[in-house]
């Protein structure tokens, strides 16, 4: 299975919701690149709540994120000038506040708190990733 680890900004809210499977949770990422370019929009769907319950009061329009997960689909949609646009699907197996780097802000550093489900390990916390 593939998993992707990606870092971005909320659009809006996150929305809980009713499932035939029980509660989950969607919000949506803007990635950026760079500022020349479109942003890369991530749907993210969290199925455990339990796990994040006490995290989602905190996280608003604006918060940023990184979200590791499972890649599931990519959505192709029109712009509002016509062009074709792609969103990402995910299903969100771990995620952590990052700081945005404004001053005042709160954000990652020796007290941010990561969620963890699936017995994801996080890699980037131990410096053990290969990048």
């Amino acid at each position: 299975m593939n998993t992707i680890t990606i870092v971005g900004n909320l659009t809006r809210d996150p929305k809980e919701h009713d499932g035939k499977f029980g509660k989950f949770i969607t919000f949506t990422l803007a990635s950026n690149f760079s500022k020349d370019e479109d942003p890369l929009w991530i749907s993210c769907i969290v199925n455990n709540i339990s796990e994040y319950k006490n995290m989602m009061e905190y996280i608003k329009k604006g918060t940023r994120l990184m979200v590791c997960g499972h890649a599931r689909s990519i959505d192709i949609y029109k712009k509002t000038d016509g062009s074709d646009g792609a969103s990402l699907k995910v299903k969100v197996i771990s995620m952590k506040f990052i700081s945005s780097g404004k001053p005042g802000t709160s954000g990652e550093d020796s007290n941010s708190t990561t969620f963890k489900n699936d017995n994801f390990i996080d890699f980037l916390k131990d410096d053990k990733s290969p990048f």
